[in-house]
């Protein structure tokens, strides 16, 4: 990600080489393909003290590995503090190999919150973050014995790291490295694995395991369980019971189980080819667009063929909702344009063009204790009691709004004014707030529709025909808000809040979002790529601000940057992207840092961006590689950047105006 973008005026050239300079850290070091299972290793002993380091017994190839995992679970899960000593002895000097120590089984990178490697280099380093980094430098060398000694913050998730060779002093080699960020540690650690990618391999002998801050389990009783397998707060699991047929267990407690809603029949896209069409964007007749290409020089493109500019267009006769068998929802003509085919009842979704029964909301659990403010920890507004009912916890001051219960001072926005028609604070997120139920960070696995959700985590959804509505998303300290699995469809968020996460609104694609209020994040609000098998996303009416908290964000409103494969079928139409550059006359308070509005580094396809108001950002908007893949239609500008609107040849640009004047927008 780019360094802090608020050097801004350093002038247009200096902008796009930092825009250039890379958005995206990779894994740095080793190979980050699929890793090979784990094996199973005894159970490891907890010792009371760490041996003499100027001795080093102990020096023996107990564990080994030659090329992928080797992963362990300890006997007692640390929390509070972790001491780890072992000895390694690499078997190259330039190996690539490491030593990790998660919160679960490790069989990825992402599951290591502590790495030492010995890298390609030579060298031997530590992981801090998103980085690799060393106080000192230290070499290594082959069939040597090193002695290393971690010592971890678990409540912090930092840690020191010592290293030296057998018989020898350690040296200091990193102090208050950070966990890796994609570990997810919740509050323990409980396994250790070494990796190496190639033969030569790293052997280690068996380390000493020696926490602190012990953890008194839950039971079922205490937790209000009645069904489901709870973990116990001391990374075990709790068996509270079953429900009976018909019923799903749902927060603890057994509920009747939704309707399934049957996905709509498989439709099998059509292709310009079978179409007979060489240019323009085509309807591919199960509610994607296909583009077909432009036209050399002196040709135009009419009804899907090439003609010379000097001939006469044949006259082309559109498509009709009733041609295409569809109920509702928006597709092409086939002459170039689009057609809307209204929508669907209050109980039905539209998929594919085709309206959709939603799924019954299971009833309430069963009667309890209502919660207090107090208990709740909010100060403000209303919130769920826990018991189907609402409480009211009271207001704020002025110049202050209530936010997920805590009064907090008002952002910097222009008000509506006299533009009914723009999404703002005021008419996006939450449609219902009293009706909000607080709990924590949940999965999705099963269809079905999840409403009156006030959480505190995130959001993951691993399948599909799944609607989110009435919400809101607290993800201060976590990586994203809304995560959605790939090859996924049908996946519907509206009339919700996400914020305070530290990387990504909602990832992933094959989602409609609709009314949603996204703001307040150290990263960007939408990253739909990288989901191979996923089917079309429409973002639509949504208000997005305040992107780019952190200080060295690399922050946009929507980004593809990371993914080779790039992103596709993707519609953005009448949302308000309003990330004005700080310290702008408008905006002399705001400390967001807002790279651009829209980042399209890596190719895409069958992008729609139309009718949306867009405003900010060191340039507005980024084309980047992309050649032809993306429609910019009928957008309306502002002029709060540091650069200028837009970098790089977007083509298929018409119909943009500045939104002061109404002149149009030079690409």
């Amino acid at each position: 990600m780019l360094n802090d973008f608020g050097l801004r005026r350093l002038g247009g050239f200096l902008g796009v080489l930092v825009l250039l300079a890379g958005c995206a850290v990779g894994e740095i070091g080793g190979s980050s393909g699929a890793p090979l299972s784990p094996s199973t290793q005894p159970e490891l002993p907890t010792l009371d003290d760490p041996a003499p380091l100027s001795e080093c017994p102990g020096a023996y190839p107990d564990i080994s590995t030659k090329s992928g995992w080797q992963s362990s679970n300890a006997a007692l899960p640390a929390s509070g503090t972790l001491r780890f000593e072992v000895k390694a002895r690499p078997g190259a000097a330039n190996l690539d190999a490491l030593l990790a120590i998660g919160p679960e089984t490790i069989d990825d990178f992402d599951k290591a919150a502590i790495t030492v490697r010995f890298a390609e280099n030579g060298l031997v380093d530590v992981r801090d973050g998103a980085f690799y980094v060393s106080d000192v430098t230290f070499p290594y060398e082959a069939d040597v014995w090193y002695s290393i000694g971690v010592s971890a913050d678990i409540d912090e998730k930092t840690y020191d790291v010592e290293i030296g060779p057998c018989g020898e002093a350690r040296q200091t080699l990193v102090q208050k490295a950070s966990f890796r960020d994609e570990s997810r540690v919740l509050g323990w650690l409980r396994a250790w694995a070494i990796w190496a990618s190639e033969s030569a391999g790293l052997e280690i002998s068996t380390p000493a395991w020696m926490p602190s801050g012990g953890c008194v389990p839950a039971t079922c009783d205490a937790l209000g369980q009645v069904c489901c397998q709870p973990t116990d707060g001391c990374g075990g699991s709790l068996d509270c019971g079953t429900c009976a047929n018909g019923e799903l267990c749902e927060s603890g407690a057994c509920v009747l189980e939704p309707v399934m809603v049957l996905p709509p029949p498989v439709c099998e896209p059509a292709s310009c080819e079978s179409l007979g069409k060489e240019c323009g964007f085509e309807s591919d007749r199960c509610g994607g667009f296909l583009n077909c290409g432009g036209c050399a020089s002196g040709e135009t493109c009419a009804a899907g063929t090439c003609i010379a500019d000097s001939v006469t267009p044949p006259s082309c006769v559109p498509d009709t909702c009733q041609s295409l068998a569809r109920q509702c929802g928006t597709t092409a003509d086939g002459c170039g344009g689009l057609i809307t085919c209204g929508g669907c009842d209050s109980d039905q979704t539209c998929a594919s063009g085709v309206c959709i029964d939603d799924p019954v909301t299971p009833p309430p659990p069963p009667a309890c204790v209502p919660e207090t403010c107090q208990s709740l920890g909010v100060e403000c507004g209303g919130a769920g009691d826990g018991c189907g009912g609402t409480v009211s916890c009271g207001g704020c001051g002025s110049s202050e709004s209530c936010s997920a219960g805590v009064c907090v001072a008002d952002p910097v926005t222009p008000p509506p004014g006299g533009d009914p028609d723009r999404p703002w604070a005021h008419n996006t997120g939450p449609s219902n707030v009293n009706a909000l139920v607080k709990r924590g960070g949940m999965t999705i696995s099963s269809p079905g529709v999840y409403e009156n959700l006030d959480i505190t985590g995130d959001i993951y959804i691993t399948t599909s025909n799944v609607t989110v509505r009435n919400f809101r998303v607290n993800a201060s300290g976590i990586q994203r808000g809304v995560w959605i699995e790939a090859g996924l469809s049908n996946i519907v968020l509206e009339d919700g809040e996400i914020y305070g996460m530290t990387s990504i609104g909602i990832y992933g694609m094959g989602y409609t979002a609709r009314r949603l209020h996204i703001h307040d994040s150290g990263g960007d609000a939408l990253r739909p790529e990288g989901r191979s098998g996923s089917g079309p996303t429409l973002v639509e009416y949504c208000f997005i601000e305040r992107m780019g908290l952190s200080s060295s964000a690399h922050a946009d409103a929507l980004q593809v940057s990371n993914v080779s494969d790039g992103s596709y079928n993707v519609t953005l139409r009448s949302n308000n992207l309003y990330m004005p550059a700080p310290g702008t006359p408008e905006h002399p308070g705001d400390t967001s840092k807002a790279s651009a509005v829209v980042f399209l580094e890596k190719p895409v396809s069958n992008y729609l961006i139309h009718d949306n108001w867009m405003n900010g950002g060191g340039y507005t908007i980024y084309c980047g590689n992309n050649t032809g893949g993306v429609m910019w239609r009928d957008n309306i500008f502002g002029d709060d950047y540091d650069f200028g609107a837009i970098t790089g040849t977007c083509q298929n640009f018409t119909g943009n105006v500045w939104e002061d004047t109404g002149a149009p927008v030079s690409n």
